[in-house]
């Protein structure tokens, strides 16, 4: 959420889903939490997905939890997504999403307020533009296998990092047409200029309100 020093009103919200297994991430902007804010981000979100879901796990929030959200993809289904919720009380129910709240979204638009529609559209620009084929195609991550306990501490033992396309093309989980668009796609762009242009999207979204302290400096325009 991006509310600056306060939480009153209309403010931008960033919703964001994270495969567990290959670890490719989408973000979508929207103005405000409503119900149907929330299912129109999900549509959104299940398009830009590059394999069907059969599975959503949201916060425990009434956003998430409602009636509009269980029509869309359970009800009109012919084959129904599966909804679940994260474990009450657990402030990691949703690690896998939390994680990267800071790397992944924080570090591109800070802490400001942002409460117009022009600048969530920007935000959208920016994401589908080049935030998520850079984070998808270029970003590598590490996964942990398993922990050790070494004296009284435990040692997270981590996999070799790989980018979330590099997971996805050596699964089963598309066909190879589907891989060899994706792998077309991947060789087709090109990571400098897409943080060029991220920057382009950042610097214009500055003209919309003042960065102060918290302006990220990963892609600042300079």
């Amino acid at each position: 959420m991006y509310c600056g020093d306060s939480a009153s009103g209309v403010f931008a919200n960033t919703v964001t889903m994270t495969d567990i297994y290959t670890g490719w991430t989408e973000c979508v902007a929207i103005l405000g939490k409503e119900a149907l804010g929330i299912r129109d981000a999900l549509l959104r979100l299940e398009r830009r997905m590059p394999f069907p879901l059969r599975v959503i796990c949201s916060d425990n929030g009434a956003e998430f939890l409602n009636h509009t959200v269980v029509d869309e993809f359970v009800k009109s289904r012919e084959v129904p997504i599966s909804l679940f919720r994260g474990r009450p009380y657990r402030k990691n129910g949703q690690a896998h999403v939390e994680q990267k709240d800071f790397t992944n979204v924080r570090q591109a638009f800070g802490y400001e307020r942002i409460d117009t529609q022009r600048a969530v559209e920007l935000m959208n620009q920016f994401y589908e533009s080049a935030w998520s084929d850079l984070q998808n195609y270029y970003v590598p991550q590490a996964k942990t296998l398993h922990k050790e306990r070494v004296g009284s501490q435990m040692k997270r033992v981590l996999s070799f990092p790989s980018t979330p396309i590099e997971r996805l093309l050596d699964s089963d989980i598309l066909s190879e047409q589907e891989k060899g668009r994706l792998a077309e796609k991947e060789h087709a762009t090109n990571p400098f200029e897409l943080k060029k242009l991220m920057r382009e999207f950042l610097f214009r979204l500055s003209k919309h309100f003042s960065f102060k302290k918290s302006w990220p400096g990963r892609f600042s325009h300079g």
